[in-house]
């Protein structure tokens, strides 16, 4: 099973997607940046860069509350 939850365009080049998949044997949460396909192959499907995590879905209430922090100090400071 593997299913994009979300997808955004980042810049011309790179999108972030999170995505719920399968990894030796566990469902996870990968969110991750893609690159296009090369020239040659402009019709092919982005391609996963290093650049990402993946977790458990055990630890996604974790992550959800670390989210929430983050966005209520940066509202407190107007950051956005």
């Amino acid at each position: 099973m593997e299913a994009v939850i979300y997808e955004t365009q980042k810049s011309k080049y790179q999108k972030l997607r999170v995505i719920l998949s399968k990894y030796a044997g566990q469902h996870v949460l990968d969110i991750r940046t893609w690159f296009p396909p090369p020239p040659n192959n402009p019709d092919g499907d982005w391609y996963p860069t290093r650049k990402g995590i993946t977790i458990r879905l055990d630890q996604i209430a974790d992550l959800k509350n670390a989210i929430f922090q983050a966005e209520k100090i940066i509202l407190e400071n107007h950051l956005i």
